[in-house]
């Protein structure tokens, strides 16, 4: 009888990362930065370390492009949305 590995089966579901701060705080920079580290690290089963690029599908956005000018004057001032808004937003 054949069995079938529960990793390969069910794979893992992929890491969701969300960096959160201030306005020119850095997150764009450290996103980027960690986003080309990860997409240049070896593969798992590279145990050789042959500089073979992991299989990565990477989906960045930045949400600031989306946010209404009244959202960013209202961070400006330490206003932050309600939780009604929050979810129109979202």
């Amino acid at each position: 009888m054949n069995t079938i590995n529960d990793a390969t089966a069910n794979p893992p579901s992929p890491p969701i990362v969300i960096i959160f701060g201030r306005p020119g705080s850095g997150k764009s920079t450290v996103a980027n930065e960690a986003l080309h580290l990860l997409q240049l690290s070896p593969t798992n089963n590279d145990s050789n370390n042959n500089n073979q690029r992991s299989n990565i599908q990477v989906k960045a956005l930045d949400l600031d492009v989306c946010v209404p000018q009244w959202m960013k004057d209202n961070f400006n001032k330490g206003i932050y949305p309600t939780l009604d808004q929050r979810r129109d937003f979202a």
